[in-house]
């Protein structure tokens, strides 16, 4: 999966708990830059980062970053 494809399913969960990107920056303990990169495709979060959204949203770390199909979470 690339970038934009995961930056889209973030930003729709963002979207979906009607939460703010700085809100989501501070609940993560990342910079509001970090989340914007992350949303516009330009950066893959660590390891670490992409636990810790997986927790924030109550997903699975694959439904965001490596399933195939759309949505699928």
């Amino acid at each position: 999966m690339n970038a934009k494809e995961i930056g889209k399913r973030i930003c729709d969960l963002r979207k979906s708990y009607k939460m703010t990107k700085r809100y989501m920056a501070q609940a993560l303990g990342i910079s509001y830059n970090s989340v914007c990169s992350y949303e516009y495709g330009v950066r893959i979060p660590s390891d670490e980062v992409k636990i810790k959204i997986a927790n924030l949203f109550s997903v699975s770390v694959e439904s965001i970053f490596y399933a195939n199909d759309n949505h699928n979470m």
